[in-house]
């Protein structure tokens, strides 16, 4: 009945955990939703199995080759610096954190490996979020997540496969602006709810875009906060309890480079060179190439840029303006 559906289908968008977000919308919309056949043809061409391990095929193919859900989520613009936009993505456990200070969500991370982390919902969804590929341009992630909860008699199950590409160019005043594009493949395990999800694909499909939507323009937000107040989000970082050390400290060096690229284009009337992350171009998988630790270069196009804290007085960063709740969980998937 209406509780359980609501319920199975809350389960199903839940696998894409780290897509609930909260914020003000403030970005652009270029383009609305789609399942198309021809879009999700184009999708699965982007990635380049070539480069990937035989496992790593193989767990994609299972997922790519039939879902239970397709969807490319509406494409997003949002205006950040590129750097700390790559430095976001790579490492969603940054944002969470985020949010638990700020007090609006329960979804908790905690990174397992180099290029996995283990996430929980709060409300029964538990999942292991895998990057597999990642260049500036593209990211390939491939997630498993398990439900458990009162409302079902059995666990449900499911794989996840999202591509995202990223593609960068100038905005006004030096500012670069980053055009999201987000393609999601998922399928149950249960043939049951696989099928609820394809009868209810477009319950699913609106929630994920919604999820979608406010998270790119959350990390339009943050990215405005670093320009704006760099030793604020320095000093926000060094509260966050539940990231890496090391992941902190590049997440505070790379919001005071936003700051000063700021300020520099405000001083100097500089336009930044915005066609592209100032990580060297790569086509190799993470595997191969890490991810954690991306250089940046200064403004003023010099070498790797390590920024250490500002002398200038902090002042506290506040985004609660800018916010809307949190999704709570499966349950509050509408």
């Amino acid at each position: 009945t209406r509780p359980v559906s609501r319920n199975a289908a809350g389960v199903v968008v839940a696998l894409l955990l780290f897509l609930a977000a909260p914020s003000h919308l403030l970005g652009q919309t270029l383009s609305e939703s789609t399942s198309s056949p021809e879009e999700r043809a184009a999708a699965i061409r982007s990635i380049p199995f070539n480069e990937l391990t035989d496992e790593t095929r193989a767990k994609l193919a299972n997922v790519l080759n039939h879902p239970d859900l397709y969807r490319r989520l509406p494409i997003v613009a949002i205006e950040s610096d590129p750097d700390l936009y790559l430095h976001l993505v790579r490492h969603p456990e940054v944002v969470i954190n985020i949010w638990q200070l700020m007090g609006i969500s329960e979804i908790q991370a905690r990174r397992v490996g180099d290029y996995v982390m283990d996430a929980s919902d709060g409300s029964g969804t538990t999942s292991r979020i895998e990057l597999v590929y990642g260049t500036p341009n593209l990211h390939v992630m491939y997630a498993e997540g398990l439900y458990e909860g009162p409302l079902l008699r059995n666990p449900i199950t499911g794989r996840c496969v999202l591509v995202l590409r990223s593609d960068y160019g100038p905005g006004e005043d030096g500012q670069t602006v980053v055009r999201n594009r987000l393609d999601v493949f998922m399928t149950v395990d249960q043939r049951g709810i696989g099928m609820l999800a394809r009868s209810l694909q477009s319950l699913v499909g609106k929630a994920a875009d919604h999820n979608f939507v406010e998270t790119t323009n959350f990390l339009e937000r943050l990215s405005q906060s670093a320009e704006e107040n760099g030793p604020g989000v320095q000093q926000m970082a060094s509260q966050m309890e539940q990231v890496d050390p090391q992941v902190k400290r590049e997440f505070s060096e790379l919001a005071m480079l936003a700051h000063r690229r700021a300020q520099h284009r405000l001083t100097a009337g500089l336009r930044v060179d915005t066609a592209r992350p100032a990580t060297p171009s790569t086509t190799e998988s993470p595997r191969e190439t890490p991810l954690a630790a991306a250089p940046s270069t200064s403004a003023s196009g010099g070498g790797p840029s390590v920024v250490a804290a500002s002398t200038t007085t902090a002042r506290p960063v506040s985004l609660e303006r800018q916010v809307a709740p949190a999704p709570s969980g499966a349950g509050s998937m509408e």
